[in-house]
């Protein structure tokens, strides 16, 4: 569940991470930015394979070079996101924008740029995978690319209940679409 593994053959429910990478990113241009920071988690990790492809495929769509020196990537934890976050913001051409590719990086993000006195939207946009309960609590609220936990599970159990009951069926994908949140912290009214 959440992230497929290509070494085991099984049964995967997750959410579709490249279009939600992507839908994050061509908001962030649709608004203008063309300097976005991606600021990436684990590339060991699956889904940060897949969210950095929805990130590259968003300026591809939009005929714009993917400027690979804006992909940031460490460990997908809070202290990454404030490290990571501090080398964003001390480039000498500093992006306008910032897409975090989950709620830890986000939050440690927030905490590099309210740190520095950085203003969001105002300043620098930021745009989150993860659309967690306090998302909105967030000053600004977050904009962020929301994942369905509970479909997640139902379909998980589901296909538990079918595995048990025919355990030699081939194994079956379950991806679900994901939603963008639009909120203040990228600079939507």
């Amino acid at each position: 569940m959440d992230r497929g593994l290509k070494s085991l053959k099984a049964d995967v429910v997750k959410t579709d991470n490249e279009l939600g990478a992507f839908y994050a990113t061509d908001h962030l241009i649709k608004l203008g930015h063309t300097k976005i920071a991606h600021i990436a988690g684990d590339k060991e990790i699956p889904t940060t394979h897949e969210r950095i492809a929805g990130y590259k495929s968003a300026f591809r769509h939009h005929g714009i070079r993917v400027d690979e020196k804006l992909i940031f990537s460490r460990k997908s934890d809070y202290q990454s996101g404030v490290e990571l976050t501090e080398q964003v913001i001390s480039l000498k051409s500093r992006p306008t924008a910032i897409f975090t590719g989950n709620n830890l990086l986000t939050l440690g993000a927030f905490e590099a740029l309210h740190r520095n006195n950085i203003r969001m939207p105002k300043e620098i946009a930021v745009v989150g995978f993860d659309d967690v309960y306090w998302a909105s609590s967030l000053n600004p609220a977050l904009t962020a690319v929301k994942q369905f936990g509970y479909e997640m599970g139902q379909q998980a159990i589901e296909l538990l209940y079918k595995r048990l009951s025919n355990p030699q069926r081939p194994p079956t994908s379950y991806i679900l679409k994901p939603e963008l949140m639009i909120r203040k912290s990228c600079g939507t009214k």
